[in-house]
């Protein structure tokens, strides 16, 4: 039976009781119905790599996951991932600092990936790579012999060709990311850019949402990714008869409570937001016992 089989950085395995914390858990949690899989890095660093993913069953998906060495993490998450993706996909390229080594061990860890979970899959499964830690995945897949369909969705920005160009292996992530069938983004903009990329960096034919590179096709198009509001706003309403949420209600004494859920990265400009909100405090001090800020920062 044909499966729909996840893969990511990192892979928010359920506890025992409780269900998978994090962005991405929330926003797909509607696609981990019974029989899917999710696959991807433990979390755990070990002094020798895993090659056989350690496997777990919550409600009747699949979770794969597999060990790295602190060598491959530094390498793969932290060098090129973190310090040269992350920067130039957010427009910051003075903040980039790309190491060939450091591309060499993204290379390795995609690769491993990629070995590890072709044994698992069936002809029939389709596969769905997440964000800019996976963008060789689809290429080395293929070479590991799965000839099923492969997507991608890039959950953070993309730039246009005279900034991407500013990486030295821009022409070999753009080319890996045509390895993919269909590639996403939040974006129409960012997608036009990856089109525009591929059209100038090697020679590929666009057609609307379309990419024609060395006889094969490619969609790059927008649809973006969120959360379920209407749940949201439903759980807010269920918890107003909570006592927890009740005696934090009472403990502001007619003071408004903003709440703040940001991960605190230089992209979201919270060092700035944070010295603004002193400044204004600092202005208007009749405002300091009206406003109590709770800030909440995801890891």
């Amino acid at each position: 039976m044909a499966r729909l089989v996840i893969v990511s950085n990192r892979v928010p395995v359920p506890k025992a009781r409780g269900t998978a914390a994090g962005g991405l858990a929330v926003a797909l949690r509607d696609l981990l119905t019974p029989g899917a899989m999710w696959f991807g890095w433990s979390g755990r660093l070990t002094a020798a790599p895993s090659t056989q993913p350690a496997i777990v069953e919550a409600r009747g998906v699949t979770y794969a996951t597999v060990d790295l060495t602190p060598d491959s993490y530094r390498g793969f998450y932290v060098g090129f991932a973190n310090g040269a993706l992350w920067p130039l996909l957010h427009f910051r390229l003075g903040l980039m600092h790309f190491r060939r080594e450091d591309y060499e061990g993204y290379l390795t860890v995609n690769r491993s990936f990629a070995a590890s979970l072709a044994p698992m899959l069936q002809g029939d499964d389709t596969v769905w790579a997440h964000d800019y830690h996976l963008i060789p995945f689809a290429r080395l897949l293929r070479k590991e012999g799965f000839e099923g369909r492969i997507g991608f969705f890039l959950h953070v920005p993309f730039v246009p060709p005279s900034m991407l160009e500013a990486m030295p292996v821009a022409r070999e992530l753009v080319a890996d990311l045509c390895a993919y069938d269909v590639v996403g983004f939040q974006t129409e903009e960012h997608a036009r850019d990856f089109r525009d990329c591929a059209q100038r960096l090697l020679g590929a034919t666009v057609e609307g949402e379309w990419i024609r590179l060395a006889g094969r096709r490619v969609r790059a198009f927008a649809d973006p990714i969120g959360i379920d509001a209407q749940g949201f706003a439903q759980d807010a309403v269920r918890a107003e008869s909570d006592k927890q949420v009740q005696r934090v209600a009472e403990s502001l004494v007619n003071r408004a409570l903003a709440i703040g859920v940001d991960r605190l990265d230089y992209s979201k400009g919270l060092p700035h937001r944070f010295e603004a909100f002193g400044r204004l405090i600092e202005k208007h001090p009749e405002h300091k016992r009206k406003i109590h800020f709770l800030q909440i920062c995801p890891r």
